[in-house]
């Protein structure tokens, strides 16, 4: 949390006395930190997920917002993809309900293929069933673990429709 806070006081004083069009980048990405920093406060609250990283990329306006998290806990493909895609929902759900953002947004409203959400559980005890990798990124989740010689290997990818229909989300 205060990493996350010292990081917008940065990134607001590095932009001070900037010109219009940088002002308005500033203003874009102080409403982008914003919406981050909600989302990553509720999901740590919800899921006891860590957040250790964002992202996103723009062309004409945001075209893809990107979270990480880490946790504790052990997952296995079912209970990672319930992780993954309760993570997706409230993101998109935050996303498209501010309004704040949808003027920089280069598609309102976004949709799954616009974001991408990474949680990497810490598998402290090394076991080879559980996920070192639970990745979503252009409409697909991947799952990851080690194998026995540490190499991560996806062992199950599916599309994001596919996991939310398997998933109690």
């Amino acid at each position: 949390m205060k990493f996350k806070i010292f990081f917008l006081l940065i990134l607001n004083i590095l932009l001070i006395g900037c010109s219009r069009e940088e002002r308005n980048m500033h203003k874009r990405n102080n409403i982008e930190q914003k919406l981050l920093l909600k989302t990553t406060n509720q999901l740590e609250k919800e899921k006891q997920v860590k957040f250790s990283g964002f992202g996103g990329s723009s062309d004409n306006g945001l075209t893809m917002l990107s979270l990480s998290f880490e946790t504790d806990k052990d997952y296995d493909i079912q209970t990672g993809r319930e992780l993954i895609v309760y993570c997706a929902e409230e993101f998109l759900k935050n996303i498209n309900s501010d309004e704040k953002i949808r003027p920089y947004l280069k598609n309102y409203p976004f949709v799954s293929k616009n974001i991408e959400v990474s949680v990497y559980p810490q598998n402290k005890n090394n076991l080879t069933d559980k996920l070192e990798i639970i990745s979503f990124s252009h409409g697909n989740i991947r799952y990851y673990i080690r194998d026995e010689n540490k190499k991560l290997i996806i062992i199950h990818a599916e599309t994001y429709e596919e996991a939310l229909k398997k998933s109690s989300k």
